[in-house]
């Protein structure tokens, strides 16, 4: 039987970064995961910027201040927004020209993370990036497609705050099953 396709959380294909803490979770302020990919600038281009798009479990109904979503270049922050800012569950656009900032460069970092502001004991929240495109810079996978190229590039800071890249697979609960039928039948013998 297939999984219905609302098990996909990605905005486009099969991919997204996932930024999660879970329900009846303490955090801390300055706890973080981070998925970081080194880009290289595109030799003569006229500009720098990255593009992608987000979105969160929260919504403006939703207490703030909390969880923030951040795209740091070079270890800076360069766009950050609150989980509780826009309308839950729904994939909004951000654009960030970084021109200025890489006059010079031949390389960049950039980090997509959730950060917590101030820490919670029971504030569950799922935010995602995905759709990445970027203009005057080189990135490989910026649909989040395949989970290696991300995986090796996350980073947690303290505590229960964990991202992954994560790939949805169709047929996942089958396979699964098949495999778990397996096991159970190699023990058997």
């Amino acid at each position: 039987m297939d999984a219905p396709r609302d098990d996909n959380l990605a905005r486009t294909g099969n991919g997204r970064l996932s930024f999660v803490v879970e329900a009846d979770m303490a955090t801390r302020a300055g706890m973080s995961c981070t998925a970081i990919r080194k880009v290289g600038l595109t030799s003569g281009a006229a500009r720098h910027a990255v593009s992608f798009w987000h979105r969160d479990t929260r919504g403006s109904g939703d207490r703030g201040g909390y969880h923030v979503k951040q795209l740091l270049l070079n270890g800076q922050v360069v766009w950050q927004r609150d989980v509780a800012a826009d309308p839950r569950d729904e994939w909004q656009k951000a654009t960030v020209d970084l021109t200025s900032k890489l006059a010079g460069a031949t390389s960049a970092t950039l980090q997509w993370r959730l950060y917590e502001r101030i820490g919670v004991s029971d504030y569950r929240v799922d935010a995602s990036v995905d759709d990445i495109a970027v203009t005057g810079l080189q990135l490989s996978d910026p649909g989040v497609e395949n989970a290696a190229f991300w995986t090796p590039a996350l980073t947690r800071t303290g505590g229960p705050v964990y991202c992954s890249a994560q790939v949805y697979h169709q047929n996942y609960g089958a396979d699964l099953s098949a495999r778990v039928a397996e096991l159970y039948a190699a023990g058997a013998s």
